[in-house]
């Protein structure tokens, strides 16, 4: 057997729509790959994979390619069963199967095999799949930035083939194509439920000729089609120039084989080790990604022998850890860094790390969020396996599967390049103030900074008029928290774990529970808190595993002495029957083994209370008296009476919840929130300050308004108010 032997890891579903060879790759029959293919599956990807469906997967591939050529598909009906769950008894059963199949239809062993692993791969994630010789070929080239294409990087995203972003200077662009259009139709196919790679290859084709894609987008009323003609294209990954004397401008369309060292020549070229440079501007916009070790070299030229990206697979070694080098790094200078929702992968690695450690202030929008490495393993027969084998970390420990947000969100307006101006200006204003900048100070120069004219800033604008006439609309006052620098207290050390459980695993929604997390975040970032500092832990992310690893673990080994904590959560509580135990129950949760699916409410109260922090703060949208609302029961229990003590809490901790415990929490469809949570937040925005202000605030708000509901709701804290004076602040 050949040994394999992997490539290079890449990080975005990579689509270069290169030209077809007009010659056949030539039969490799005698080159049968499914003994090489599966154990680099099994080994390898992320997810430990069922052994009986890796053949279930490859046969109904085979099956597919045979009703695709109209064969007789009845020898499939004489195959076992069952394959079996050893790893050479799987690869036994498939090649038998394929042989079958290849000797009654009469088409080749090859083809049957190249069909299996493409449906199988494929079925695995969206981002993993099979290339025959020719597209692994043509990936390489890709590589190498000059390819024949349309020049755009797609990927799967909401189950819709999605465009990342499209390069520099390509057809792609010229005809209009942006980051986040959706692909619902290549010429005359539907995209739907076509696997990725059969879309790459329907819009693949001869350089001069035309594809036509049809594309939803964010304001259209309907689909519209785009034709576009395919173009040898030369991708160049970096471009800077003089933006004015002291301040430089980058721009990395991806990372390719030269990223860092061009990116070298560049800062060169700008003056950088000479110190002519004075603030720097690195444009990431519609980055899609590409090699991680070019990202980490450029990263490395910032930062100075700190972690950059952790990348973690499912073997217990394979955790890897990518550090900075002191020697090379760059002069301190201030750095802005524009993103937007094409910025992916590398991209987001680079801008992700650079901000965790306070090197640069982000501008623009929310990143892609592509938090997956796929790894490309060469074939005995030149084919090869592209893999989803690692999962990304930046430096504080938080995956970047959600996306990255600047710190000063500022959307993008065709013909006017508001973020690169408001960029200009804040390094402008920091190198004549003569003071070295620091993150925060350029972080509220931004703010300052954002033209009046923008569209971000005309929608907070119209909400402050809006708010200051006290209407009675939830959408303005209280979704768009915004607080100024004089009412910001949350600070480098603070940290907050925010869990909202709405969609339930086998049990019935909580409402709201997910949106109230999300603007919780919000809130907290708004008044100051880290975008780094904090977890969020939303439905399906919110399992009984990742809450401990959450609480146990990532908070822990990052609070410091001055730290002040946050917790917040919303989702179901549950008694547990047999004891009266109070439990948060988990997105995997089941009220019926609380003791092994829920987490204790008073092991949240011993583990927060281990913390050596200044303050911890407990805000729990939920009831565990199992009557309704918030709070789930065992079958054939009785609802419970909850919390009738006090509970037992260390004296840095206040905890502030939404009901007593013969209660329950309820959420208003008018307010579009749990009740307890919208005067929460409520609170903060009216200007109460510190948490004995807020509970005097709310609680008779939520009695009034549950009253209305026909529901007994008193909002609880501990402990006593007149121990809480003076203590645990949300703002100034």
């Amino acid at each position: 057997m050949i040994k394999n032997k992997k490539l290079f890891p890449i990080f975005v579903t990579t689509i270069f729509f290169i030209a077809l060879a007009l010659t056949a790759t030539g039969a490799y029959a005698e080159k049968p790959i499914i003994q090489e293919a599966i154990p680099l599956i099994v080994d390898n990807y992320i997810d430990q994979p069922e052994m009986s469906s890796l053949a279930t997967l490859a046969l109904e591939g085979a099956r597919l390619k045979l009703q695709q050529e109209k064969k007789d598909i009845s020898a499939l009906n004489a195959l076992p069963a069952n394959s079996g769950q050893d790893k050479n008894a799987v690869i036994a059963f498939i090649k038998d199967g394929l042989a079958k199949l290849s000797d009654q239809s009469g088409i080749s062993y090859q083809e049957l095999e190249y069909a299996a692993l493409k449906n199988l791969t494929v079925s695995l994630d969206p981002n993993s799949g099979f290339l025959d010789p020719q597209e692994m070929k043509e990936l390489i080239t890709s590589q190498k930035g000059v390819f024949a294409g349309v020049g755009m990087e797609v990927g799967i995203k909401d189950n819709v083939l999605t465009v990342v972003s499209p390069i520099d200077d390509s057809p792609a662009l010229a005809a209009g194509i942006l980051a986040g259009d959706q692909i619902l139709q290549i010429d005359n196919t539907p995209t739907k439920n076509l696997p990725i790679v059969q879309s790459v290859n329907l819009i693949r084709g001869y350089a001069g000729s035309m594809v036509r894609i049809l594309v939803m987008r964010k304001g259209f009323d309907k689909p519209r089609e785009f034709a576009i003609r395919r173009a040898l294209i030369t991708v160049k990954s970096v471009k800077s120039r003089q933006l004015e004397e002291e301040i430089g401008y980058l721009r990395i369309a991806s990372f390719q084989e030269q990223t860092a060292e061009e990116v070298e020549e560049a800062l060169n070229a700008l003056g950088s080790r000479q110190q002519k440079l004075k603030g720097l501007v690195i444009d990431l916009r519609n980055n899609p990604g590409g090699l991680l070790d070019q990202s980490v070299k450029v990263a490395d030229k910032f930062i100075d022998n700190d972690l950059i990206i952790t990348v973690k697979g499912r073997a217990a070694n394979s955790e890897a850890k990518h550090t900075g080098k002191t020697l090379g790094t760059h002069p301190p200078y201030p750095i802005i860094i524009l993103i937007n929702s094409g910025s992916a992968s590398a991209a987001e690695i680079l801008s992700g790390s650079l901000h965790s450690y306070g090197k640069a202030v982000l501008v623009g929008e929310k990143t892609f969020g592509k938090g997956t490495v796929q790894s490309i393993y060469n074939l005995a027969d030149g084919s090869g396996l592209k893999l989803t084998t690692h999962r990304y970390y930046l430096p504080q420990g938080q995956p970047i599967g959600q996306g990255i947000i600047p710190d000063v969100v500022l959307a993008e307006k065709e013909g006017d390049d508001y973020p690169l101006a408001v960029a200009q200006n804040v390094l402008q204003k920091a190198i004549k103030s003569g003071r070295p900048a620091n993150f925060d100070q350029l972080i509220t120069l931004a703010q300052q900074t954002v033209p009046a004219s923008t569209p971000s800033a005309q929608a907070n604008a119209s909400a402050d008029k809006v708010t200051a006439r006290q209407t009675n609309t939830t959408a303005i006052t209280i979704e768009k928290p915004s607080f100024t620098a004089a009412e910001r207290i949350w600070t480098e050390n603070d940290l907050a774990v925010i869990i909202g459980v709405e969609k339930y695993q086998d049990l019935p929604a909580a409402e709201y529970s997910a949106k109230d997390a999300r603007l919780v975040k919000d809130y907290l970032i708004s008044l100051g808190l880290k975008e780094r500092n904090v977890e969020l832990l939303l439905n399906e992310r919110a399992t009984l595993s990742s809450i401990k690893k959450t609480l146990e673990s990532w908070l822990p080994n990052r609070t410091k002495k001055n730290s002040r904590v946050l917790i917040y959560y919303s989702g179901h509580g549950a008694p547990e029957a047999a004891s009266g135990d109070a439990y948060l129950v988990p997105y995997d949760g089941d009220p019926n083994y609380l003791s092994d699916t829920g987490y204790p409410l008073q092991r949240l109260y011993e583990r927060l209370g281990r913390l050596k922090v200044a303050e911890v703060i407990v805000v729990l949208d939920s009831c565990f008296s199992g009557a309704g609302g918030r709070s789930v029961l065992a079958k054939g229990a009785r609802p419970l009476v909850m919390m009738a003590e006090t509970p037992v809490i260390s004296a840095n901790m206040v905890v502030l919840s939404a009901a007593e415990g013969n209660q329950i929490s309820t959420s208003s469809p008018d307010k579009g929130h749990g009740l307890f949570t919208y005067y929460f937040l409520k609170a903060l925005n009216d200007g109460r300050k510190n948490i004995a202000d807020v509970y005097d605030y709310i609680k008779p708000q939520v009695e009034d308004d549950a009253k209305s509901l026909n529901v007994r709701q008193t909002p609880q804290i501990s402990p006593k108010m007149e121990k809480l004076q003076k203590k645990f602040y949300l703002r100034n």
